[in-house]
């Protein structure tokens, strides 16, 4: 439910005046996952509290010279400003190309064995502190009709009042963190009151009241594949030690009190959100899909919003309803029209005829058995398709799904999308599979039970907490991962179930809509709360 007028003003005033400084890590990424998803759902609760919230980055242009340094200050500062918020748009920092370079060849390469140069320096020698004095200020609410504040990738910039920018500090803190005998990165965030940093990092802030660590996970400790340096990555939990923290599941935080903090007591993580220390809190993040602006600040306007992405072919949504209705799994196995050619069934999706994996391509999300499960259930020969959303790597665990689905008609590929396609796929889907190895949460499958979308997932701890919260255990249904044949007919029987489909795709779409601003306003109420009493002393 929402929450009341009276509380929602209690919360409003709960930080004002407090200026926090959340770090933009994740939102550097040219890819926004779970992590990114948790920091916009951050600031988005800190700006409610009526916190000021200023964005730590690592892009930095003010000091490139580029041929700007007769410019007026003023002039400069638009062009950083420009420069830094188009990285925070396109997942990389910006590099000028000297006039020179244009000119002379050897201009360039002299550039880039500089750049070599300099970093290897860092890497011998990695600077151990940030002074105020080196960290530069960008306030957005002193833009006047900038373009990139218009950005759907930079909608959360909505909540923030500004951006410190201290060059490559996540960079040189993570090889800090090579260095056994270093202590972790300083920086002087003098002026403000509070930093959270939206993963575990090796920094430490100095003249600063409030220091919290989020926590998601151990699996870069737990899991070799996941291709992280343990030692680096033990550097950063132990980072974490002294300050406030954030986990994002019981199960993260009994990991790390067992194997770092080695203070684990049952009773701490009975419930979450209820951690008996003022220093430490288990969060139920909210799930991450965005509504359109209408949708979301009216929970009764439940309009359709009916697909518009190019991999969907909504117009054939009438007639797939009825025929889904009429023909049971069995006979449409017989009748389905395979009249077109496979290569043209590849490029698009049928509402409610697919089945949705959404993570990143890696060898712990388990996908090469959720392919073999798929191919066992056959229901890529009676129409059904599996559809893949996330963004390949130039590894070899890519190189070999590509191979192994390069022929397969059944199956889409759909790489990295916007919030606006993943919101179509999610609402057109018929079914959720996570067969991941260990999650530190799960946002997918969040995601889909809170549509009262139906879903299989892996049994590991984080997807039982999910399945535990409200009436999950209604949509999620866990199965161990050592039986594809298993999947194989969970999925067959999840299809038949669903058959015929209980209303038309309009109110199906309707239905998971209205579900889903209900599950957020409640969820996203809690997650403030608990992230606002660990800040307030």
């Amino acid at each position: 439910m929402m929450p009341s007028s009276s509380q929602a003003n209690r919360s409003s005033q709960s930080l004002k005046g407090r200026r926090v400084v959340v770090t933009a890590i994740d939102l550097e990424q040219s890819e926004h996952r779970g992590i990114a998803s948790y920091s916009k759902a951050l600031i988005r609760a800190l700006k409610q509290a009526g916190a000021e919230v200023w964005l730590l980055t690592q892009f930095d242009s003010s000091k490139d010279g580029g041929g700007l340094k007769e410019l007026p200050v003023e002039t400069k500062e638009i062009i950083h400003t420009a420069k830094v918020l188009d990285s925070l748009a396109n997942g990389a920092m910006h590099q000028d190309c000297h006039w020179l370079e244009s000119r002379l060849k050897i201009a360039g390469k002299l550039r880039y064995w500089l750049r070599i140069l300099r970093a290897s320096l860092y890497v011998f020698s990695p600077p151990t502190f940030f002074s105020h004095a080196s960290i530069n200020k960008i306030t957005l609410s002193q833009l006047v009709d900038n373009p990139n504040l218009r950005s759907t990738r930079l909608n959360y910039l909505k909540d923030v009042e500004g951006l410190l920018c201290a060059k490559k500090i996540f960079h040189l803190a993570e090889m800090s963190a090579r260095f056994s005998k270093k202590n972790p990165l300083m920086i002087d965030l003098r002026g403000f009151d509070i930093l959270i940093t939206s993963c575990p990092l090796n920094i430490k802030p100095v003249n600063l009241s409030i220091f919290v660590q989020t926590i998601h996970d151990l699996i870069a400790l737990e899991y070799v594949p996941h291709n992280q340096d343990m030692r680096i990555f033990s550097r950063r939990l132990q980072a974490c030690l002294d300050a406030r923290k954030i986990y994002v599941s019981n199960s993260t935080a009994m990991k790390y009190n067992n194997y770092i903090q080695k203070s684990y007591n049952q009773k701490f993580f009975s419930e979450v959100g209820n951690v008996k220390t003022k220093k430490e809190r288990v969060v139920l993040q909210p799930p991450s899909l965005s509504f359109p602006f209408v949708i979301n600040n009216d929970t009764h306007n439940c309009e359709d919003i009916p697909p518009s992405t190019h991999l969907l072919r909504a117009f054939k949504e009438d007639q797939i309803t009825t025929d889904l209705k009429s023909e049971s799994l069995t006979s449409l196995e017989e009748s389905i029209d395979f009249s077109l050619n496979n290569s043209t069934r590849k490029e698009y999706l049928i509402p409610f005829q697919y089945l949705l994996f959404n993570s990143s391509i890696e060898p712990r999300k388990n996908i090469l058995f959720l392919l073999q499960s798929f191919a066992e259930s056959r229901l890529g020969s009676i129409g059904y398709k599996l559809c893949i959303m996330g963004k390949f790597k130039t590894d070899a665990y890519s190189s070999e799904i590509k191979n192994i689905i390069s022929n397969n008609s059944s199956i889409l590929l759909t790489g990295y999308v916007d919030e606006k396609t993943k919101l179509d796929l999610y609402l057109n889907s018929l079914l959720l599979l996570s067969p991941s190895l260990v999650e530190g949460f799960g946002i997918p499958l969040l995601d889909a039970a809170c549509l009262g979308m139906q879903g299989i997932a892996s049994n590991c701890n984080a997807h039982q907490e999910i399945r535990d919260h409200y009436d999950f255990s209604s949509y999620v249904q866990l199965i161990d991962t050592l039986d594809s044949h298993a999947w194989a007919v969970e999925m067959r029987n999840k299809v038949s179930l669903l058959l015929p489909l209980n209303g038309s795709p309009e109110e199906i779409r309707c239905f998971r809509i209205h579900r889903y601003q209900k599950k957020y306003a409640s969820i996203n109420d809690s997650y403030s709360k608990s992230i606002v009493d660990l800040l307030i002393d």
